[in-house]
């Protein structure tokens, strides 16, 4: 079930009373866990979670700002900022390279899945692309150093891909203080830092 969890179906699932601009864009979270501190955390929970991380990324002037949930950086470790994806899904190439979850859930229009770590190799897709970016990502947080034994992903319908906001060089410091592997949260327009 988890693997048509694609662009197209979680665009259906906002619904359409609600008075929400049309997007174009998916933001997802990926991130280490340690499995037993984030078993209770259900679809609306990570949502909210989401939702707020990306409200305070854009925002953010200290460490903290980047550690906006209790169980961070113990139990919840981020190792890049929220990321976008236009018209694209990631959740279905993670339940293909991952397997299905062994925990996950949707809200509305935002899903979550909980995977055991594991050191897997992913192969990343040659031309730069959502995807590729991605794959680095998974890549970063399964041989990330930590003594963390899970990966969340968190996938919601979100903003537009072209007015993001992109982060200035203070917050990118910070960012690589905390250990991020990655400061950009697309491709579009941005060098690495």
């Amino acid at each position: 079930m988890e693997s048509t969890w694609t662009y197209p179906f979680l665009l259906n699932a906002r619904g359409a009373h609600l008075n929400l601009p049309a997007c174009d864009t998916v933001a997802y979270w990926i991130l280490p866990v340690r499995l037993a501190e984030v078993d209770g955390i259900n679809a609306s929970d990570w949502k909210s979670k989401l939702r707020f991380q990306i409200e305070m990324e854009g925002q953010a002037v200290q460490d903290s700002d980047f550690l906006t949930d209790e169980r961070m950086p113990t139990a919840i470790a981020p190792v890049s900022p929220v990321s976008m994806a236009r018209l694209w899904s990631p959740f279905p190439l993670a339940v293909h390279l991952l397997g299905r979850p062994i925990s996950s859930g949707i809200h509305e229009s935002t899903c979550f899945g909980l995977w055991p770590k594991g050191k897997r190799d992913i192969e990343i897709e040659k031309r730069e692309s959502d995807v590729s970016f991605f794959q680095t990502l998974l890549r970063g947080v399964l041989h990330h150093p930590s003594d963390h034994d899970g990966v969340a992903l968190v996938v919601s319908i979100g903003w537009s891909y072209d007015n993001d906001s992109k982060f200035d060089g203070f917050q990118k410091r910070i960012m690589k203080r905390l250990g991020f592997i990655e400061t950009r949260r697309h491709l579009k327009n941005e060098k690495r830092a």
